[in-house]
């Protein structure tokens, strides 16, 4: 918190301070000590001084057997630790059992220093004198006659223990233990140094007599005491302490036990739901735990080999794409990944002789194929005589096994152009390896050559897909033998057949998360949703469900274009009124027409079913479909800020749905607000008529004349925060897309149709529908957008004599007097209109007022707002512009390519997400992979082979 206060001192360097926090204070003097001490006792220190180990008694309230059990374990952390705590001062802390041991110790010591001084005695005499075996030790017998011959009041046999057992472990007190023990603290340091040896003097008045009395003793032995009763009460004394002491490891080993037990129990029991919440943290990839190490391949960027784990290296060529909209790893024939395995060793050998391996994958053409190799493929890795080149693959059936062992014919295989979960289990200790696919057991082998540290160990590195004898062919970019990758998990332990499952079932979770991520926005909310309401088991099921979406979408637009077309405005509100959520109306948003119209003359100059509204002048069609595009942005904001597909969440699916179905009890649409339910003033198709309840249109406030998007109203603080989106309630969205709410709003409104490159304001400037102009204009549309044959929306208003909706896109920003490549100013379009029609000249000077009004020059092009794309499609149709000389020959081929490239790389700019998306393609065995050519422009293609191209290869030509 913010009331912490911390230091960073140095050990070392008598505790000097490096850097503290600002209220840092210093401590007092004992706090310090403690500190310090405790520091250098975790560090396993050894040499401390009488007044250090009391600070250490005093600081840790622990029994001396406990100390020393946890400095033991502590000690054994450590490496080139070879010293001994039992020939240090340390050796107190684990016999005294508190500070008030010690001073016991201290005054006993002194109260027999100072009673062998009284006898006029040096203590080397005196421990002379108590050797009574002369054997130079004291044993516990001497020390009590010693104390009883110095006339010590009231000692007992347990006195004569506690004070041996408080110098030394041992029975017996050496020479060098008695002089340390009796000398005085003063004495000890100058011994320690390195004095000249006056511990052994003494000293102070009457020494000389007392020495002179002493000497009269002749030199006699002061004779044992007590033998028998010191060691029955040293045997019960020990054999308490052992008991304590063993109770107390037992303790600690069951603690250690119950630790492994619950650890191992909660492996077991995990649903490896940590893989999904790596992927939405965005953690180091590969995300190591304790016992696992899990490599994801599906966080790369898109037609490059960047992102990919960091401790996976690939031989020969590999990309990252979208393998039917997935995103995934492509390996083509003769390359392989090597992974890097963090864990070492286990089962008793120098290698990992237990561990899973497992994998999500799909395989093309599964047939004999080397799936896992422990070595082989270099120097590094070498494999010895005799040794298998794979530990894991796949026989001409498909099934996988090694060795000779694959399985029956009744056992799951590796179907080709499916994902699959394939793992592998080793325990060398019993010569046991299984194979599992889909979490179902297909193969179990019992063979010697599983054994320890042999060929069916992981020896650091392993690799996939390695087979040594299989050279690069030509046809290696071909991509029938290419193996998709998504996921590599390895365990430094031997799963279990149920964690097994729920592995292969998390796979196959987060296959499907990525296949609805992978569909249009319009229809990823509605499969988020079934997908949560009701989980699909499997990608065909999920493309069912999408087909279902699609199909009611084509027969509704399909009823609604017709209805347009025919501006039958009844039959357009039936079909607006059917409309039951506001997913419906975004999937008629991105409806085309099949009939793609290559007449800028048309009817309908676009495939849109805002064209066909806008050419139509139905208010209500246009408001619901803006609506959409609004709703569509808001939705990509809500993706962006939860990460979750749709933006949904289990938690809040019947909140979403409850809500949904009051929406559709409000009120009429922003057109019916606006009141412009009149005809068009320009004497185009009539007004808008009936407006249907679309249930999200009800919810939207009318927008003024900004497509600014802090001005309109989004929904994204309604929905749950990232942390809540960890749970396992919600679709997670690896990609939200290159998409951006503003950006989505744009392209919305400003469909193109797919050659005229016409508008929907191009298809109401033609129609002459001021209103429906007025709308648009306020959704955000370019007044300003270029057709095919460089028109804009005012060129086509001037040419066909629409004086209102002219003058509507003059007051918005249009330039009456910009002239195109070829077409002439539409104020000059507009004047001869006016030659044929009596009030044209008062609209033509209309016009022009409006365009000074607004700032516009008097005649001279003034530029005006362009559409961003205007001077792209110059340069894109080089070759089909008038005045401009025509390029032949070979360099005319190479710089048609180039163009073409570039035009293909602008039109990409503007589709949605959604629209690169090929519906019949999503699931299924096609790339999608976004190269960048040598021009630098992003080109985007769903035939595998040609964008390959693009990115490998130059035009000669250039």
């Amino acid at each position: 918190g913010t009331d912490l206060a911390i230091a960073l001192r140095c050990v070392a360097a008598q505790d000097t301070v490096i850097d503290a926090t600002a209220n840092w204070t210093a401590p007092f003097e004992y706090q310090a000590q403690a500190a310090h001490n405790c520091a250098r006792f975790i560090d396993c220190a050894m040499h401390f001084s009488p007044a250090e180990i009391n600070v250490l008694l005093r600081s840790i309230p622990a029994a001396p057997a406990r100390r020393r059990l946890w400095f033991a374990m502590n000690l054994a952390c450590r490496r080139r630790m070879g010293k001994r705590w039992e020939q240090t001062p340390l050796a107190k802390v684990f016999a005294l059992e508190d500070e008030w041991s010690m001073l016991k110790q201290r005054a006993q010591a002194v109260r027999v220093r100072e009673a062998i001084r009284a006898r006029g005695l040096l203590l080397h005499d005196a421990f002379t004198k108590f050797d009574a075996d002369q054997n130079g030790l004291l044993s516990l017998a001497e020390v009590y006659g010693a104390l009883d011959w110095l006339d010590i009041p009231d000692v007992t046999p347990a006195d004569i223990l506690f004070f041996v057992r408080s110098i030394t472990s041992a029975a017996h007190v050496t020479y060098a233990e008695f002089i340390e023990a009796l000398v005085s603290p003063a004495e000890l340091e100058a011994m320690h140094m390195g004095g000249d040896g006056s511990a052994d003097q003494s000293s102070g008045p009457g020494a000389a007599s007392a020495a002179a009395a002493g000497a009269g003793d002749g030199g006699a032995k002061v004779p044992p005491k007590g033998e028998a009763e010191l060691h029955a009460l040293l045997e019960r004394t020990v054999e308490a302490e052992r008991a304590a002491e063993t109770a107390l490891e037992e303790r600690e080993a069951q603690l250690v036990a119950d630790a492994h037990s619950k650890l191992e129990a909660a492996l077991v029991d995990s649903d490896f739901s940590w893989m999904r919440q790596t992927r939405r943290a965005q953690a180091v990839n590969p995300r190591t735990t304790r016992t696992s190490s899990f490599y994801d391949f599906s966080r790369g960027t898109l037609g490059t080999q960047e992102g990919a784990p960091l401790w996976m290296e690939g031989r020969g060529k590999w990309l990252f794409v979208r393998h039917g909209g997935i995103p995934c790893v492509k390996a083509w024939p003769a390359t392989f990944l090597v992974l890097r395995v963090p864990f070492r060793k286990n089962g008793g050998g120098t290698h990992l002789n237990h561990f899973t391996l497992s994998m999500h994958a799909k395989f093309l053409e599964p047939t004999d194929r080397n799936v896992v190799s422990t070595a082989g493929w270099d120097q590094w890795a070498a494999s010895k005589e005799n040794e298998e080149e794979s530990q894991l693959r796949i026989d001409s059936d498909g099934h996988a096994g090694a060795l000779d062992g694959f399985g029956d014919a009744d056992s799951r295989r590796v179907e080709a152009g499916q994902w699959h979960t394939l793992t592998m289990t080793v325990d060398t200790s019993t010569n046991a390896m299984r194979v599992f696919v889909d979490g179902e057991q297909a193969a179990e082998l019992n063979a010697p050559k599983i054994s320890k540290d042999g060929q069916f160990a992981l020896k650091g590195r392993v690799a996939l897909f390695y087979a040594k004898h299989r050279n690069r062919r030509d046809d290696d970019d071909v991509d029938y033998d290419a193996v998709y990758v998504r996921a590599v998990t390895v365990h430094s332990r031997v799963l279990s057949q149920e964690a097994i499952k729920a592995e292969a079932g998390v796979y196959q979770r987060m296959l499907l998360e990525d296949a609805v991520g992978a569909a249009p926005r319009h229809l990823r909310a509605p499969l988020a949703e079934q997908q949560l309401a009701s989980p699909a088991e499997s990608l065909e099921e999920l493309k069912e469900r999408l087909s279902e979406l699609r199909s009611d979408a084509n027969r509704a637009a399909t009823e609604l274009w017709a209805a347009l077309l025919m501006r039958n405005r009844d039959a357009a509100a039936d079909v607006l009124a059917g409309l039951t959520d506001k997913h419906q109306a975004m999937q008629l948003s991105h409806w085309r027409s099949p009939n793609v119209e290559r007449d800028e003359h048309a009817a309908i100059p676009g495939e849109h079913l805002l064209h066909a509204a806008a050419a139509a002048g139905n208010m209500a069609a246009l408001s619901v479909l803006l609506t959409a595009a609004e709703d569509e942005a808001d939705l990509c904001e809500q993706e962006k800020a939860t990460g979750s597909a749709g933006g949904v969440s289990r938690r809040h699916l019947g909140a979403r749905r409850a809500s949904a179905g009051g929406a559709a009890a409000q009120g009429a649409p922003p057109a019916a607000r606006r009141g412009s339910g009149g005809a068009s003033s320009g004497g185009g198709a009539g007004g808008s008529g009936a407006v249907p309840k679309h249930p999200r249109a009800l919810d939207h406030k009318q927008r003024g004349g900004t497509s600014n998007r802090s001005d309109m109203h989004t929904t994204s603080h309604h929905q749950p925060q990232a942390a809540h989106l960890m749970s396992s309630g919600h679709m997670l969205l690896p990609d939200p897309g290159q998409d951006d709410p503003t950006g989505v709003r744009r392209k919305l409104v400003n469909r193109r149709g797919a050659h005229t490159r016409c508008t929907p304001l191009h298809a109401a400037a033609a129609a002459g529908n001021a209103d429906i102009i007025s709308r648009l204009i306020d959704a955000g549309a370019q007044v300003e957008a270029l057709s095919a044959s460089m028109r804009t929306p005012l060129h086509m208003a001037c040419a066909r004599g629409w004086p209102d909706a002219a003058l509507a896109l003059v007051t918005a920003g249009a330039n009456p007097y910009r002239a195109s490549p070829g077409v002439e100013a539409p104020l000059a379009l507009l004047r001869k209109w006016a030659a044929s029609d009596p009030k044209g000249e008062a609209a033509v000077r209309a016009v022009a007022a409006a365009w000074e009004l607004n700032g516009g020059g008097d005649g001279q092009d003034d530029g005006g707002p362009e559409d961003e794309h205007a001077d792209d499609d110059v340069d894109d149709d080089v070759h089909s512009v008038p005045g401009r000389p025509k390029v032949t020959g070979r360099a005319a081929g190479g710089r048609d390519r180039r163009a073409e490239r570039a035009l293909r790389a602008e039109r990409q700019k503007e589709l949605l997400d959604g629209d690169r998306i090929d519906l019949d393609d999503l699931y299924g065995d096609v790339d999608d992979q976004l190269r960048r050519g040598s021009a630098g422009e992003a080109t985007d293609s769903d035939e595998s082979r040609g964008s390959e191209e693009s990115y490998y290869s130059e035009d000669e030509e250039d």
